[in-house]
């Protein structure tokens, strides 16, 4: 079995220029430009699977889309790895310390080193696409849910505060009936009850006659 070759995108340039899949001047522009595997399919440059089958060749890698693989959809909950999904990798299972992840067509050598320095684990690529990775990590992904552990402790404190004031009062007027001590005779609720109305005659006169 031949062993994979170092994943570099200057490799996989080289064979799609000599295979005449993509025109010279559409790769030269994303040169350095970040992921080409994936601006070359999300362009159109190139079909998904096209693109895939020649880095399975070209790097001596499986071909493994994450619709036929059945990805270990808890593995993005245990491994502390931003890389992941930075890199459009989907995890697809996990033996001992090896973590075997799909590409999507093909990302450099030193994304899949960053994968393996955050979670610890050796990484073994296989050859997804783009489009199906993509599509995995968009339905599985949970976003971050905001509590209150992600509220500043300044803030926290002075909600605190704000409760143990309000517990206080309600048992100082508990225990005596009295209103709160910290109130000013300015700040004491004003008594909006109306006053009870003069008294009025026992019989009241005869209404006007007219006519």
């Amino acid at each position: 079995m031949k062993h994979p070759k170092r994943l570099d995108e200057t490799r996989l340039v080289e064979a799609l220029s000599e295979r005449g899949l993509v025109e010279a001047s559409v790769l030269a522009e994303h040169k350095g430009g970040g992921p080409i595997a994936q601006a070359l399919v999300s362009e159109g440059a190139i079909g998904d699977w096209d693109l895939s089958r020649i880095v399975s060749e070209v790097f001596h890698l499986p071909f493994l889309p994450v619709n036929m693989a059945q990805p270990d959809r808890e593995l993005l909950d245990e491994l502390p790895s931003d890389a992941l999904r930075e890199h459009g990798l989907v995890p697809l299972c996990r033996h001992g310390g090896l973590l075997t992840v799909a590409m999507p067509g093909m990302v450099g050598a030193a994304a899949l080193a960053e994968v393996g320095a955050e979670t610890g684990l050796r990484v073994m690529p296989v050859v997804g696409t783009v489009l199906t990775n993509r599509r995995w990590l968009e339905e599985n992904v949970r976003e971050p849910q905001e509590d209150l552990a992600s509220v500043p402790d300044e803030l926290s404190a002075e909600w605190g505060d704000l409760f143990d004031e309000g517990d206080a009062s309600v048992h100082l007027q508990d225990e005596g009936g009295s209103e709160p001590l910290s109130l000013t005779n300015s700040e004491r609720p004003v008594d909006l009850e109306p006053e009870p109305a003069a008294d009025l005659p026992a019989t009241l006169p005869p209404p006007p006659q007219f006519g």
